[in-house]
């Protein structure tokens, strides 16, 4: 899978995980060809690119990354808890 094809999984079938980070952490998200590109305040752009991180990493295992994934681990982090090594998670 080309590393577009995995961002274009962590967003989701018509950008569903995209817009419900978006929503869900008052950021925005661009995809400009193989670059994702993170807008909003400077703590929810850290909490976002680490949650994205980690998403790559489950897509890059071939893994696929649902809506219910992303509200999951959004909740885990929107309650303090630390969002690493989803993969166990998911």
């Amino acid at each position: 899978m080309s590393d577009r094809q995995i961002l274009l999984q962590v967003l989701g079938s018509q950008d569903e995980n995209r817009k419900l980070m978006e929503r869900e952490l008052d950021i925005r998200l661009s995809l400009r060809d193989t670059l994702l590109v993170v807008t909003g305040s400077p703590t929810m752009v850290e909490r976002a690119a680490a949650l994205l991180a980690q998403l790559i990493a489950v897509a890059e295992r071939g893994k696929s990354v649902s809506a219910a994934d992303v509200t999951y681990l959004v909740r885990m982090m929107k309650s303090g808890e630390a969002v690493e090594d989803v993969e166990g998670l998911l």
